[in-house]
């Protein structure tokens, strides 16, 4: 399903990370994704290739950088929203079931992070 727009699945979950905010920083999608920033920093780059988002260093913080999404990566919301309910639907769970579930896996990963001696 994101092989139309030309992404891979992590990139489609740091798209969907930069939905929900107005902007953030590389170290905010790497927490909201629990993933090293070294590893967000690729996909961040391909993903500004393709046209989809801008990169910025801060300018009172020149080790900072903030990524938005530009006018073709918002226009990608219905289109990545139909995704997550096309998968919802494949589950063949009803939107109760398939919440519950999610805050099941949600819940599983703070605990195996707090069990590694990771931060959640």
């Amino acid at each position: 399903m994101l092989a139309e727009f030309n992404i891979t699945y992590p990139q489609y979950i740091v798209l969907l990370v930069l939905l929900e905010r107005a902007e953030s920083t590389v170290n905010g999608i790497a927490d909201a994704l629990k993933l090293d920033a070294a590893t967000v920093t690729p996909l961040l780059k391909r993903l500004a290739e393709a046209g989809w988002i801008t990169r910025e260093r801060n300018r009172a913080d020149e080790r900072v950088v903030v990524v938005r999404l530009t006018p073709q990566g918002r226009s990608l919301e219905a289109q990545l929203a139909e995704v997550q309910n096309t998968v919802r639907c494949r589950t063949g769970l009803d939107i109760n079931a398939f919440r519950n579930l999610r805050d099941t896996l949600d819940q599983l990963t703070e605990t195996l992070a707090i069990g590694s001696g990771q931060a959640p």
